[in-house]
């Protein structure tokens, strides 16, 4: 893997997360169109979250070289189950980082305590389902959307 430095975002990060979700490829698999003005305020989301409730969110960047090149994010939902998700900028794929970024994540959850962890993967986007499985104990149809996974971990 190249030189990658995990670390907590910051607002900074903001352009370059965006940019992450705006590569190539991200929303092949997604039910909907990219919509940059729901992406920018989800990623604000996120950032606010970040600083005003870290109980419930951890949150992790990959930087390459001064460049964002991922990210990972657990949020814990009202169920008390750890949402995770992971995208890395197409430009930067199969390098390792979305798995450096994924156990970074797992390493914090795993530090809070038992939990349940969740991610949600389209069955036709086998590098991400590569990327998660390590993480993930259990995987099955998830009856919410047709077409994709649901992975699960609980300890």
């Amino acid at each position: 893997m190249a030189s990658v430095i995990i670390r907590e975002p910051e607002h900074s990060d903001r352009s370059g997360l965006i940019a992450v979700y705006g590569s190539e490829g991200f929303f092949d698999y997604s039910p909907s169109r990219l919509d940059l003005e729901i992406v920018a305020a989800t990623v604000d989301a996120y950032l606010i979250e970040f600083v005003s409730a870290p109980a419930s969110i951890i949150f992790y960047v990959a930087d390459l070289n001064s460049e964002l090149a991922g990210f990972s994010i657990a949020r814990k939902t009202a169920q008390a189950t750890w949402e995770v998700q992971a995208g890395v900028h197409f430009d930067h794929r199969k390098q390792g980082i979305g798995t450096a970024l994924l156990a970074k994540v797992f390493t914090q959850v795993h530090s809070r305590g038992p939990a349940v962890c969740e991610a949600i993967v389209h069955a036709g986007n086998l590098g991400s389902i590569k990327m998660v499985s390590p993480f993930f104990q259990e995987h099955g149809e998830f009856e919410g959307l047709p077409g994709f996974l649901r992975f699960r971990s609980s300890w």
